[in-house]
């Protein structure tokens, strides 16, 4: 196994921050939702209450750490990683947070723990961090997102909600292996910003009697004239109660509804003899990975930028005229476009090493590899693509 340098952030990754000012505040009589802090920094809301605690000496030396993380550095020490703690706080703080890591964590070594905001100028194997300005600027090979309610709406992003996935992730990524064992059957993920023609290329697919499409869980409402077998639908309730069940290898959000995909029905194709694929995002495709390791294969999409634009807008009339609610769709489809570069740089970096459908603006002979085998595949002549690596 190759040993890595890891770097972690200390606030909202191995410790309470955020959340500890919320309960702080509860405390005082004044009941703030954590969910709804949705953007770093402050937003003009009742939530803004909670920055005066970061100015606070107290704050800071009474800052719990959550479950599980001594565990978690324990473990990344175990495997023979190099850790280092990278956490941004005020100077006048500084020593006294580096004190408590030190103390908290002595497996890491004195001089792996920087203190600085500047984590772009950090070079290392894999950042672990919750602030979505230190995940795009940093030349880490790995940045891995720690899901915080102010990060849900990145994509093209490693996430995790656990320390869990982030040793099972590690663990993959540094093994080494090449081509891994030869499966059966395979999960197949179609990796792609929206609107990049990846869910066109997975019902073609899925006309071949060897692959198919798992259901996914939902918690919109059923359209009319859609078959209540097109998702599992759930209500907000269900969807929570099997997500905090550990139901769900991945989920996401989609003009306010949420979506996930559920093991089962992963596994219930394999075991059927057929092979998963499924178009799914970087987060998504990453998290399937993390379950199914050599098992899996991700396939990158390639799209012109203008023509997912156009696809995206086109989406929206359609889903305007089917009186979905407008601000969501709006609020959805800016983020997805705003995310677009920032996806493309991922795949970029990750398809190297992988396979590429690189999608053409004319229509051609369309390809898709399958094990050794290429396959022929005829799909609306927007989405023509070719194979390259």
């Amino acid at each position: 196994m190759n040993k890595m340098t890891i770097a972690i952030d200390y606030d909202d990754v191995l410790a309470k921050c955020v959340e500890y000012a919320v309960e702080l505040e509860a405390q005082k009589g004044n009941i703030l939702d954590y969910r709804t802090i949705d953007s770093w920094g402050k937003t003009g809301r009742a939530t803004d209450a909670i920055f005066k605690y970061f100015a606070s000496e107290e704050f800071f030396r009474m800052q719990p750490l959550y479950e599980g993380a001594n565990e978690f550095i324990k473990e990344l020490d175990k495997r023979g990683h190099e850790i280092v703690i990278l956490t941004a706080i005020d100077p006048k703080f500084a020593s006294l947070r580096a004190a408590r890591i030190m103390n908290e964590f002595p497996q890491i070594k004195k001089e792996n723990i920087i203190l600085s905001s500047r984590k772009d100028l950090v070079h290392v194997d894999v950042l672990i961090d919750d602030a979505p300005h230190n995940l795009n600027d940093t030349p880490a090979k790995f940045p891995i997102c720690f899901r915080r309610p102010w990060n849900e709406h990145l994509t093209g992003l490693i996430s995790v909600f656990s320390y869990e996935e982030i040793l099972s992730f590690i663990d993959r990524v540094s093994r080494l292996y090449n081509g891994g064992t030869d499966y059966k059957n395979k999960v197949y993920c179609l990796v792609a910003p929206s609107c990049s023609g990846k869910t066109e290329i997975a019902k073609k697919l899925s006309m071949d009697p060897r692959f198919s499409i798992p259901r996914s869980t939902t918690t919109r409402k059923i359209r009319n004239g859609e078959s209540k077998e097109a998702y599992n639908f759930v209500s907000r309730e269900e969807f929570e109660q099997m997500y905090k069940n550990g139901k769900f290898i991945e989920t996401t959000v989609y003009a306010g509804n949420r979506y996930g995909t559920t093991k089962n029905e992963i596994d219930n194709i394999l075991s059927s003899g057929k092979n998963a694929v499924l178009p799914i995002d970087f987060s998504g495709a990453n998290a399937l990975k993390m379950r199914y390791g050599e098992q899996c294969e991700m396939i990158y999409v390639k799209r012109p930028k203008a023509d997912i634009i156009r696809s995206l807008l086109d989406r929206m009339l359609a889903q305007n005229s089917e009186k979905i609610n407008t601000a969501d769709v709006v609020n959805d489809i800016q983020n997805r476009i705003l995310s677009i570069d920032d996806e493309k740089k991922t795949l970029l970096r990750e398809s190297k090493r992988k396979y590429v459908i690189q999608l053409q603006s004319q229509p051609k002979l369309t390809l898709f590899m399958y094990n050794e085998n290429f396959y022929s595949l005829i799909l609306p002549a927007r989405f023509s693509f070719i194979l390259i690596f």
